[in-house]
């Protein structure tokens, strides 16, 4: 019944066609969402901006939704739904659900970006090491071999982990989320290495090739990878 509103409402908002629609996915954030909200309309009424904020509640175990309904703004819509899905379900459902001429979408608080900061400064720093020791200490390097690639492929584990904790899975959930993101880091590591192998027989212009050839061979895998997002298991 609630989706059933939801989506009247948005045909109704059809012919306002606001400038933007500024997707929020949100997951039990009941104590931060109130002032978020509060900066973001201050910030369009201040600049004229005509948009709709649609907040995707991500299966909250709180009162997120309530809390943003309180504010009663026609702005302001609450899309939800029973069962935590993730934060690339809820943009997407949110995005489904909008009708502004362009999308945004972001965090309540950006708080993904520490995680992300933690995993890239860890295998920068790793990259550095390896770098430095394979030009001054060739003997420590070949000593070392593979573990300090290892180290940075560990950045990747890492992430893993803290995802997990940030979205509290139970065990057999966390195991089996493990399981899934190994198989699909294995599955990315043959599919780049059989692209390179490849990439070696074949023409490819002068200015593409090495690093910036990785990036564009890289770039179209993960957009492969994206074809699964639509599973629903």
């Amino acid at each position: 019944m609630h989706i059933k509103t939801f989506l009247f409402s948005s045909q109704t908002r059809i012919s306002m066609k606001p400038e933007l629609s500024i997707i929020i996915p949100a997951y039990n954030e009941e104590e931060r969402i109130l002032p978020r909200l509060r900066e973001i309309l201050h910030y369009i009424e201040n600049h004229g901006i005509e948009a709709e904020i649609i907040v995707v509640d991500d299966g909250s175990e709180d009162d997120t939704s309530a809390i943003v309904e309180s504010l009663k703004d026609k702005r302001i819509q609450v899309a939800r739904y029973p069962r935590n899905r993730g934060k690339g379900y809820a943009v997407q459902y949110g995005v489904l659900q909008s009708v502004g001429e362009n999308i945004f979408f972001s965090d309540i608080d950006l708080s993904f970006l520490q995680f992300i900061s933690f995993i890239a400064t860890i295998a920068a720093l790793v990259q550095i090491v390896e770098m430095l020791l394979d030009r001054y200490l060739p003997v420590l390097y070949t000593a070392l071999g593979i573990f300090l690639p290892l180290i940075a492929v560990n950045c990747s584990i890492l992430g893993a982990s803290l995802f997990m904790s940030e979205r509290h899975y139970n065990f057999l959930e966390s195991c089996v989320f493990g399981f899934s993101s190994g198989l699909g880091w294995m599955l990315a590591i043959v599919a780049m290495a059989a692209v390179q192998q490849k990439l070696k027989y074949a023409f490819f212009p002068k200015g593409l090739s090495g690093f910036a050839g990785n990036m564009i061979a890289t770039g179209l895998i993960s957009m492969t990878f994206l074809a699964f997002a639509g599973i629903k298991l």
